[in-house]
């Protein structure tokens, strides 16, 4: 939600180097990373920079590990902080909630939960 509107979709490239890009509510692409590594069944890492130019993207790992056949838990990991310089504690506030949103709604949900 770059423009402030609701974006009409996200798509990522689930590959390296794959794109992530938001298409805005008027059908502009913005970039908001690139997939650094990719293993469909344990992580991926992206650079990641939402709204911000691409030399400023944070760091960003999400992994999986399954605690028996049943439970997998997700463990996400973001640094880089530095890269957003004086919006760097706010930005750091923003995800925070943002991430949380995202595992316990919406993740939730596409994986049937």
């Amino acid at each position: 939600m770059i423009s402030g509107k609701p974006a009409k979709s996200l798509r990522i490239e689930p590959k390296q180097g794959g794109k992530i890009v938001e298409v805005g509510h008027d059908g502009t692409e913005h970039l908001w990373g690139t997939i650094r590594s990719y293993d469909p069944n344990d992580s991926i890492g992206m650079d990641f920079h939402i709204g911000m130019p691409a030399a400023s993207a944070a760091s960003l790992k999400c992994g999986l590990r399954h605690l028996d056949a049943s439970e997998p838990e997700s463990k996400l990991t973001q640094s880089n902080w530095e890269a957003f310089g004086e919006l760097a504690e706010m930005m750091r506030s923003g995800y925070g909630s943002g991430w949380v949103i995202i595992f316990e709604q919406a993740f939730k949900s596409a994986c049937g939960g």
